[in-house]
């Protein structure tokens, strides 16, 4: 065997053993532990930043924008939430 077949198969070798260890870990690193989680401490909502959200909108199917307006209402946010609507002219 010559030396560069010797260093290929070494190099490819070399990169399976690698790859196998790499999905190995990552396998490991999905899996879901038994430990919960710390208890929820509720937020002081008055320290929160308020947060405002603008939605610009043009000729918009009223199906999206209902399914938009709709996606924001169920924030789970704590904190003051404003929406405007910005419309540029819709026919």
């Amino acid at each position: 065997m010559s030396l560069l077949a010797t260093i290929s198969t070494v190099a490819v070798a070399s990169y399976a053993l690698l790859s196998s260890v790499h999905k190995s870990a990552q396998a490991l690193y999905a899996l879901r532990t038994d430990a919960s989680l710390p208890p929820y401490d509720p937020v002081d909502t008055g320290a929160l930043p308020s947060v405002d959200v603008i939605v610009p909108c043009f000729n918009e199917d009223p199906r999206t924008l209902a399914a938009c307006l709709k996606s924001l209402a169920s924030q789970d946010y704590p904190g003051r939430l404003q929406v405007y609507v910005v419309d540029d002219g819709s026919a």
